[in-house]
């Protein structure tokens, strides 16, 4: 009796891609449940009789960051990085988070509903631990987080602190630090940041545009000294 055809790891991985494109993170997230638990068997080379040195395929980087890049949970996706940290304590299966995994989870806490920037700067903080120096994608990802978050300030900061560790923000990132500022109708902090796009040379886009052009639309002017003594005179009549 020949042995039954078995799944190999890129055979499972193509499957968890596929559930991640259609947005499917339970589908996912089971599957990869079923290849800690080794459900999935694979003999090496492929070679001898049904059962000889057969050994269970386990998730591997790829497999984990794949179940990230569908989570929409901050919660679901610092565990699945947990995961990843704790096995690192194992002599064999250790699975190393890289940057795209941090990049994939920073995105989950953007998704999570609300956003959840706390949990997002976390994530940031933790791959310096792990050695995975955030890039440009890692950095990116976490501004639309603040942006989502309603928070452009600490956007800039992130901005502000890439540029500072030698991370060269790309036209994605600045656009997310315009998208949060032009949100809330902060128009002049958003041409300032257009400023230092274009003297880091980064080249905009029609997106970019739409961002200075919403800034503008939703601007609201701060209140002048008059309106701030009228409103006082107001207050203590």
């Amino acid at each position: 009796v020949g042995r039954p055809a078995q799944p190999d790891l890129v055979t499972l991985n193509t499957v968890l891609a596929a559930c991640a494109k259609a947005s499917n993170y339970d589908a996912a997230r089971s599957l990869l449940e079923r290849m800690k638990a080794g459900e999935f068997l694979s003999a090496p080379g492929g070679g001898g009789r049904y059962g000889d040195a057969s050994v269970p395929v386990r998730p591997d980087a790829i497999s984990y960051n794949t179940v990230l890049s569908a989570c929409r949970d901050s919660d679901a996706a610092r565990e699945l990085v947990a995961e990843m940290r704790n096995s690192r304590r194992q002599r064999v299966g250790a699975v190393r988070p890289t940057s795209v995994t941090y990049t994939n989870a920073i995105a989950a806490c953007r998704r999570s509903d609300p956003p959840d920037l706390p949990a997002a700067m976390s994530l940031l903080e933790m791959s310096y631990h792990d050695g995975a120096r955030p890039n440009v994608f890692v950095y990116g990802s976490a501004i639309w987080t603040a942006e989502a978050s309603g928070d452009p300030d600490a956007a800039y900061a992130l901005l502000v602190r890439m540029r500072d560790e030698g991370v060269e923000p790309n036209v994605v990132t600045y656009d997310g630090v315009l998208s949060a500022y032009a949100a809330k109708g902060r128009r002049d902090e958003a041409f300032k940041v257009y400023e230092e796009m274009r003297a880091d040379g980064v080249t905009p886009t029609p997106v970019t545009y739409q961002k200075l052009a919403a800034a503008v639309r939703n601007y609201v002017p701060p209140p002048s000294a008059s309106d701030s003594m009228t409103t006082t005179t107001a207050t203590t009549t």
